[in-house]
């Protein structure tokens, strides 16, 4: 009897023994689906449960895990509230160049940034909407964001500019896109930044007229777009003056001197008229982008005089205006052999003047030039042929000055583009040549710098010397956390006609970093050149320096054939 009263006192206490518990977040009930577990198997608030040592847990995707171990005897036990934490992750959002607007939504955390190139933010785990805006583009991702991790989401639009310009003052211009979409208008000269790369139509309007053009976008570039309006001016003069001007069908335009403005190119057929004077037909070629002049001794005009004064400014060595005056001469007086005769003695002395001053300069094949052209007109010319002979003995000394000028200048051009950084004598330089022209040379190099996992962003890409391209190229090194940055300075040049020099930099640094207490994220500060004398190296730095110069060696060497 006292056997069978101990066995149903046990099961009477084990009914009894029972685990009660509560779960909140934030002193308000869990709004999320979670897993509580008892030695890995479900249980509920009032479930019964075993006798001896248990492990109580809850696990969620949306709250921090809670853990417990339990010594469980007869009778009721109660865990009270276990008040959870809402788990957190880091959303990393960078956008390069940065954007006007950046809009995060979440289902419970939502924020805007203006002019912002990005931010890290701890955030609920949750799915986001990270939204860019820029003035001719926008895009949209969506990020999953988990428990003590970072997601990342970068936006990096590929954009260009257009710098519109017009040769006449007052044009307004619209640009549309490839749908015909009104992107941007206003007056010229005007630079519009932020175009996403392709293809648009460019409209410019001045006084009636319309030009239309296709441009194209390319990226990190200001692309240089002319509106040509093809004007031509055209100026009637006389000697003397107030000669009336009249076209085809006798139309009347004005009394010389008469300037008439927006003429497209084309032959003008006209006709000059005094009373007293013969009458003079003539034509004008109206050339765009150039006011074409007409001018003419009519009959009547004392033409000695013009020839005395072309003559007293040949005397004077005044060449540009005796030529001027004999070709008035000859304007009124066409096919007159003294006219004639003294232009071309003007032509002679003209020429073996310009020889004599680029000679000087010592420029000697310009001046052969010249001097060959004087005896073109006048082959016995004595003073034109002594000159030639020493220009020619001399040429030799100009073509081997400017063959050593061009053999130094992509060295030069490189140790000029090294001065604009502090640090670039910490690292070794570095030369190849190839047979390529430097021009398809250098965009070769760019593309593969670009299009080249992993890519660099090309910052420069000019000439800033005759038959020369410096390159900038810039490289983030590390991993999410970006710890580094690779700096790559080339300088491509045609050293002779069959070979261009590749001398080139590959600078390295380290971010110096710290942490703050503040949420534990990572803030950078300065850059630390990757070299024994200004930072202690380690074998991930050393493995830096090695792959950066490897790294741009085999794409230079692979586009250049070598």
């Amino acid at each position: 009897m006292l056997a069978l009263a101990g066995i149903h006192w046990n099961a009477v206490m084990l009914e009894r023994t029972r685990l009660f518990f509560s779960i909140s977040l934030n002193g308000q009930p869990l709004p999320y689906s979670i897993a509580v577990t008892l030695d890995g198997k479900p249980i509920s608030s009032g479930d019964k449960i075993s006798l001896g040592q248990h492990q109580f847990a809850i696990n969620g995707p949306q709250t921090d895990s809670y853990t417990t171990n339990l010594s469980i005897w007869y009778g009721k036990h109660s865990l009270g509230d276990i008040p959870l934490k809402r788990s957190t992750g880091t959303l990393s959002v960078s956008t390069a160049p940065p954007a006007l607007w950046v809009t995060i939504q979440g289902s419970e955390f939502s924020t805007s940034l203006s002019n912002s190139s990005g931010t890290n933010l701890t955030v609920p785990t949750d799915t986001y909407t990270v939204s860019v805006q820029y003035p001719h583009w926008n895009g949209s991702q969506t990020a999953s964001v988990t428990r003590d991790a970072t997601a990342p989401v970068a936006f990096s639009p590929r954009f260009g500019a257009l710098h519109v310009t017009c040769n006449r003052d007052g044009a307004m211009f619209q640009l549309h896109d490839v749908n015909g979409n009104d992107l941007e208008n206003g007056s010229m000269p005007e630079t519009l930044t932020e175009l996403p790369t392709g293809d648009y139509e460019l409209i410019a309007v001045h006084h009636n007229h319309q030009l239309q053009k296709a441009v194209a976008v390319d990226a990190n570039v200001t692309n240089e777009v002319l509106m040509d309006f093809e004007y031509g001016g055209a100026v009637f003069e006389s000697v003397p003056s107030g000669a009336s001007v009249f076209g085809p069908d006798d139309r009347y335009w004005g009394e010389t001197p008469l300037e008439l403005s927006e003429i497209t190119p084309q032959t003008l057929h006209f006709q000059l008229e005094l009373n007293g004077y013969q009458n003079v037909p003539a034509t004008l070629d109206v050339v765009a982008d150039q006011t074409n002049t007409f001018s003419a001794n009519l009959i009547s005009f004392n033409y000695i005089n013009a020839i005395q004064q072309a003559r007293d400014y040949l005397a004077q060595s005044n060449y540009d205006q005796a030529m001027s005056l004999v070709n008035q001469a000859i304007a009124a007086k066409p096919d007159d052999v003294t006219a004639t005769a003294l232009q071309q003695k003007i032509h002679v002395l003209s020429d073996i003047d310009q020889a004599d001053t680029w000679a000087s300069q010592g420029n000697f094949i310009k001046g052969i030039e010249l001097l060959n052209d004087a005896l073109t007109v006048d082959p016995d010319n004595d003073q034109a042929k002594t000159m030639l002979a020493y220009d020619t003995q001399h040429k030799p000394e100009q073509i081997e000055r400017e063959r050593i000028e061009r053999l130094n200048r992509p060295h030069e051009v490189f140790n000029e583009a090294l001065q604009s950084y502090s640090d670039a004598n910490l690292f070794d330089e570095h030369e190849l040549t190839t047979s390529e022209p430097f021009n398809e040379a250098g965009q070769a190099i760019v593309a593969a710098l670009q299009d080249v996992s992993p890519a660099f962003v090309v910052t420069l890409n000019a000439t800033p010397r005759p038959e020369t391209d410096e390159i900038i190229a810039k490289q983030n090194v590390g991993g999410i956390l970006i710890s580094g940055q690779r700096i790559c300075i080339i300088v491509c040049g045609q050293a002779k006609d069959d070979e261009a020099q590749i001398w080139f930099k590959v600078l390295e640094y380290k971010k110096h970093t710290h942490f703050s207490l503040q949420g534990g994220l990572t803030e950078y500060n300065d850059e630390i050149p990757v070299n024994p004398g200004r930072i202690q190296m380690t074998d991930a730095l050393e493995a830096q320096l090695t792959n950066g110069v490897q790294i741009v060696t085999e794409r230079i060497q692979q586009v250049i054939s070598q």
